[in-house]
């Protein structure tokens, strides 16, 4: 597996898609937030000097009490970014027979 590690700014550029901040990454996907109870997590992929990514986010709290993202624990945050390729995939499902 091909990693690449992204630093606070980056990361967050990349969570937020604020590319003005960094405009060397391309958002390809950007899952909305999946809720856990106390904690969520999302998924973004992302392009970067031609290479695919995949980067997972966490944070804890609630929209009632505000959220702590992962990089607000550690002045020194680092993330890895997982290369990644589309693939297509043929799903079966059961239907009714009418």
């Amino acid at each position: 597996m091909n990693k690449i590690t992204l630093n606070q700014s980056e990361a967050m550029a990349i969570c937020w898609g604020d590319l003005e901040v960094d405009d060397k990454f391309k958002i390809i996907e950007d899952e909305d937030w999946i809720d856990h109870g106390k904690y969520s997590d999302k998924t973004t992929i992302f392009e970067m000097e031609g290479k695919t990514y995949s980067v997972s986010f966490g944070r804890s709290g609630s929209h009632f009490t505000d959220y702590n993202y992962d990089w607000e624990y550690d002045d020194n945050f680092t993330v890895e970014a997982t290369e990644v390729v589309e693939v297509e995939v043929l799903t079966k499902i059961w239907k009714e027979v009418e």
